[in-house]
């Protein structure tokens, strides 16, 4: 009958119902902005206050306040746990514990937003995103820089974030933003709209974006593709089912089906007390139970997924095809369709078509019968003919011709009808009357009302009365006794096997085609009203003021459904009820007469459908009337004190809070039923328990929710007879205990110790490296010095003793040069090396250059390498500006000893050419480094400790006057440099340079693996200082893949590439330092793009911070 308005309601969906909280009806008001499913089915609840509470379907704790500390207005939920901050410090909670500190970020930063994913909880402040893994405590931190590239605002808010598969994604004021490595890329389809919500659906591998227009969906397996926007204003909260997206916004809720692409909005019932109240929707929960929980700016609501299965039509509906009359009867017929008796008229409904009006005036009963429709009306019985649509008035006897006609039903001839306790049948094909008056009703009884006739195929006549069930078989009238208790007949109807069923006013009974052997049926609940019966070729269904309830033929309960599963508590009317049984089994629907308009059911799909399951949660344990645990939190192996007195919070979700409950102590123990969703157990014995706990009623074993929590009596000590041997026995113990722990105490400090001292001795070494390869230069400069004085003074001395046998010649020439010489050389002796006066300075190049020779000896023998001098030149004597020379020839000594192998030579040639001094230096080894652009001597502000390092040879060559040139070949390295020649009077020929030979040491032909890491290292040495040279773009210089690169260079040098590389930066940040440059500079300059990151890494390899090692370098 239903399909009399849904075909007439095509301009919206089924009315939704909302279930509220029981609180609610109580008067009291919830409004949450938050919910969070407990890992033991229950639902956390976070209110616009801030406040944290548990809701198991019966109780909200606590009753008033907050089970959480203050800890502000944001809060994170993670495995029944709940995450705030405070300025940089994250902290966890849980419900009657103390907060505690889980990690904190850098002084200085100040979180904004905190929120959780998966398995993480995530921060922000203004600069950076940071996630914290809660299995491994590991956090990662991302730059929120380019959010800011994408807009002009001064501040990008944070408002949600996912974790989508490997990657986070953020919900912003400015558009959406997908993780890249440490940074954030913008997500074009989101643009620049503002951003509050975010939902990632793993199964379906769906990105859900809020705006404030409306949802929009992205498919991960086709990112540019742009989905539809789901409604059209400020998106709130998502929530998946298995077959919709349900979306909350500003202005109502919006469910999006993955079947069809179809988006509606979602409406409710007409009555206030079951509809979706408020417009906001802050939050939405799938508890995995069928059910969704939605929090609105007017309280929470919770929808069953199985109400889809009940199809309604609202009484407003109802009203507007009916002439705002209520409904008394419904039936269907497979020629008229579908009939509607009402206050005022019968209606019929074909499919397709509009209601229309057979009869206008108050119908009480009709029934349809060899072409004819039978009206029991106030102004008589109608006789309704089908074919002309003709009403004609049937003539009755003097007693029943002025009556309202109240019942009416009919056989296969007689036409049996009732009006105020008479009884009369009327035979339709001869006209023949007979009237059984009232006589027949127990006199007790008098007044009586009949209430339902159903004739039996055997010709016999059931009877319902206010009273109780009237047979009438063999031309008598008999009173069923045993249905007195049962109250008044609402119902009758006959099921498969030809058992009558009958709904009373205090119950249902049974009784079989014999009228007797009345059995009562078990109903869901005692104590309910049944309202309506209808029998199928599948069983029975009755309504009832629980809800629906499907029997067998036999009369076993095999389902029920009932509120909140999609029906409301007291919704169904009495006797209006049909069902189109003459219909294929599979096509079989049942229609139901409710408060709120009708209830359609298809039999078959409701019948193989799976109703949500009722779960059992402890949700609070006490001791003493002291809360202990509470909602998730409540776990197995509680030990509790010998004597104290238990108490446990139980609830039962989604089912009402009406339902009782039942528990057992231990496996074997006899059910105890008890109500009020408090158990209190109190005097209980030492020992294991187990305490279960289940609904004390259900249809089927496998519906029953069985909810287990094992807890101890711990056993006291006076109970024992040991205690004296136990306490001595648990004294050794414990000082075992104490000792063993001591001593692994100890064990534990002493390797932390040692791995202190070995880090220590690590980072010392590291310190003597830098700093011995650094003062090398200084030791050998030292000795070029001193070797450089000797032989001067050797020279000054030889000179000396010639002209002073030279002195008795008088005008002896000879004797004159001798003694410039002399004078010449002690100039030398006396030299200033510090002189920055402006004045050129004269040397003898060749002697400066033996005495660099002859210092270096030691190490160039030990290297295998020789030197091979070739002058000439007949004058060395050279002007400079600065005298440097001697740490510029240590300088490239020590290159040459780090690019040549054994067995190679230096060539040194000199020469004059153009008034200068030029002297040659060619070697076979690995490429010189890349030189720094010459600087100016005026730009430098001590030229004492400037940077004497390889790469600054240009500008320490400028230094003292000379000039350099570079050449490149493929095999060699060609080194110029020159210097302007001083025009002395030249006797003899050149001096003789000193030749470095190793005969001993035999050539040596670089092996193809010794090249390659020759090439790596010079690859190295020329791109270290870019931050973005690492081994991948190493690996692409070589033409090799990574894992080559890898694998490689730790079989040659037992280290990794990595490890090499800020080895070689730190070491060249280190001579940077040691020269007196700034750290910042040093720190871009060696390839590392944050200072503080230089700084610890520096840290790290030397032990101390650069500021420190250079305050300690200076002091020193």
């Amino acid at each position: 009958m239903a399909s009399i308005a849904f075909n007439g309601l095509a301009e919206e969906h089924s009315p939704s119902i909302f279930y509220p909280l029981p609180i609610q009806s109580e008067g009291k008001f919830l409004a949450a902005k938050n919910l969070h499913l407990s890992s033991n089915g229950g639902i956390w609840v976070q209110d616009v206050h801030s406040n944290v509470l548990f809701y198991d379907g019966r109780h909200l704790l606590p009753r008033n306040g907050s089970l959480l500390d203050s800890v502000g207005d944001q809060l994170a939920y993670l495995n029944d746990s709940f995450w705030s901050f405070a300025d940089n410090e994250v902290y966890r909670s849980y419900p009657s514990q103390k907060k505690e500190l889980i990690f904190s970020l850098e002084p200085g930063s100040e979180i904004r937003k905190i929120g959780s994913s998966n398995n993480y909880i995530w921060v922000s402040d203004d600069s950076n995103f940071y996630t914290y893994d809660v299995t491994t405590s590991e956090i990662e931190t991302y730059s929120l820089l380019e959010l800011y590239k994408h807009n002009q605002s001064s501040y990008v808010y944070i408002n949600d974030a996912q974790r989508v598969l490997s990657k986070w994604v953020l919900a912003t004021t400015s558009g959406s933003y997908l993780s890249d490595g440490a940074q954030f890329t913008h997500i074009a389809n989101s643009k620049k709209n503002f951003t509050e919500k975010i939902y990632f659906s793993s199964s379906r591998r769906e990105l859900l974006i809020g705006t404030l227009r409306g949802a929009l969906i992205i498919d991960l397996n086709a990112p540019s593709k742009i989905g539809p926007f789901i409604g059209d204003s400020h998106v709130l909260s998502f929530a998946e089912t298995n077959q919709e997206y349900w979306i909350g916004t500003e202005h109502g809720l919006f469910v999006y089906s993955l079947l069809t692409g179809v988006v509606r909005k979602v409406t409710s019932s007409s009555q206030d007390s079951f509809s979706l109240l408020g417009d906001k929707i802050y939050a939405l929960l799938n508890d995995e139970l069928g059910g969704m929980w939605i929090a609105t700016d007017r309280g929470i609501r919770y929808y069953s997924l199985h109400s889809k299965k009940f199809t309604r039509v609202s009484e407003r509906k109802l009203l507007s095809l009916f002439s705002d009359s209520s409904m008394v009867k419904i039936a269907k017929d497979p020629r008229l369709g579908n009939l509607v008796a009402t206050t005022t008229g019968i209606y019929q409904h074909r499919k397709g078509g509009e209601p229309e009006l057979l009869y206008r005036g108050r119908v009480n009963d009709f029934v349809v019968g060899n072409g004819d429709l039978w009206l029991a009306t106030g102004e008589g019985l109608l006789r309704f003919d089908i074919q002309s649509r003709r009403v004609t008035r049937q003539l009755l006897s003097d007693e029943f011709q002025s009556l309202s006609i109240d019942r009416v039903a009919l056989d296969d001839e007689r036409l049996w009808f009732s009006s105020r306790g008479r009884l009369a049948q009327l035979n339709i094909k001869n006209g023949a009357y007979k009237s059984f008056g009232k006589d027949w009703i127990v006199e007790s009884f008098l007044p009586a009302k009949i209430t339902h006739l159903l004739p039996t195929k055997t010709g016999d006549l059931i009877i319902g009365t206010d009273h109780g069930v009237y047979t009438y078989s063999g031309q008598k009238i008999y009173f069923n006794r045993e249905s007195e208790v049962f109250g008044q007949v609402i119902d009758i109807t006959q099921a498969k096997g030809g058992k009558y069923w009958v709904v009373s006013s205090y119950g249902t009974f049974t009784f079989d085609r014999h009228y007797q052997n009345l059995t009562p049926v078990t109903l869901i609940e005692d104590s309910i009203s049944p309202e309506c019966l209808m029998s199928t070729s599948r069983g029975m269904w009755m309504s009832s003021s629980k809800g629906l309830s499907f029997y067998s033929h036999s009369a076993d309960l095999l389902k029920h459904y009932g509120s909140p599963s999609g029906l409301i508590t007291n919704e169904f009317l009495p006797r209006i009820c049909a069902t189109d049984k003459f219909k294929p089994d599979q096509d079989i629907s049942l229609v139901l007469g409710s408060k709120y308009g009708l209830v359609k059911i298809k039999e078959r799909e409701l019948l193989v459908s799976k109703a949500p399951k009722n779960k059992v949660i402890f949700s609070q344990v006490s001791i003493d009337h002291s809360p202990i645990a509470v909602g998730g939190n409540i776990k197995d192996g509680y030990q509790f004190p010998y004597g104290s007195s238990l108490s446990f919070l139980i609830g039962i979700l989604p089912e009402a809070s009406t339902l009782l409950l039942e528990y057992r102590l231990n496996l074997g123990d006899d059910w105890i039923a008890f109500e009020g969703g408090q158990l209190t157990l109190a005097h209980l014995l030492p020992g294991e328990y187990q305490l279960q706990v289940r609904p004390s009623i259900s249809i089927t074993p496998d519906d029953k929710s069985l909810t287990t929590l094992n807890f101890t009596i711990q056993k006291p000590w006076y109970l024992t007879n040991f205690a004296i041997f136990s306490f001595f026995l648990i004294m050794g113990i414990l000082v075992a205990i104490v000792i063993f722990w001591r001593s692994r105490l100890i064990m534990k400090i002493n390797r932390n110790l040692k791995a202190k001292v070995l880090l220590k001795t690590d980072q010392l070494r590291n310190q003597s490296r830098v700093l011995l390869s650094n003062n090398q230069q200084l030791r050998k400069q030292f000795q070029v010095r001193n070797i450089l004085v000797g032989n001067v003074a050797v020279a000054a001395k030889r000179s000396v003793t010639e002209m002073g046998a030279r002195l008795h010649l008088e005008d002896d020439k000879s004797a004159t040069q001798k003694y410039s010489d002399v004078i010449h050389l002690l100039n030398v002796l006396f030299n200033d090396k510090d002189n920055v006066s402006g004045e050129r300075e004269s040397h003898n190049f060749l002697q400066i250059l033996n005495a660099v020779i002859d210092a270096w000896r030691e190490e160039f023998i030990k290297a295998g390498l020789s030197v091979k001098v070739e002058n000439s030149a007949m004058n060395q004597h050279i002007q400079i500006d600065y005298f440097n020379l001697d740490i510029l020839f240590n300088t490239l000594f020590s290159s040459v000893l780090k690019r040549c192998y054994r067995g190679q030579e230096l060539s040194i040639q000199i020469s004059e050419s153009d008034s200068m001094l030029v002297i040659a230096l060619t070697d076979f080894g690995a490429p010189v480094p890349v030189f720094k652009p010459t600087i100016h001597k005026d730009n430098i502000v001590n030229l004492s400790t400037f940077d004497l390092s390889i790469e600054n040879l240009p500008t320490s060559v400028a230094i003292s006057g000379g000039e350099l040139f570079v050449y490149d070949f493929d095999s060699k390295n060609r080194l110029e440099m020159s210097w302007p020649i001083i025009e002395l009077e030249i006797q003899g020929p050149p001096e003789k340079a000193i030749n470095l030979e190793n005969s001993a040491v035999p050539s040596h032909t670089l092996t193809r693996e010794e090249a390659w890491i020759n090439s790596v290292k010079h690859l190295i040495s020329e791109n270290y200082s870019s931050p973005d040279f690492g081994t991948s773009s190493a690996a692409k210089m070589l033409f090799v893949s990574e894992r080559s690169l890898q694998r490689r260079f730790k079989a040659a040098l037992d280290r990794t590439f990595k490890d090499y590389l800020n080895e070689y930066r730190l070491e060249k940040a280190c001579e940077s330092l040691l020269a007196g440059e700034k750290i910042a500079d040093i720190a871009f300059e060696c390839g590392f793009n944050d200072p503080s990151y230089f700084s610890l890494r520096f840290k790290h390899h030397f032990g101390l911070s650069p500021s420190k090692f250079v305050e300690n370098h200076t002091g020193q």
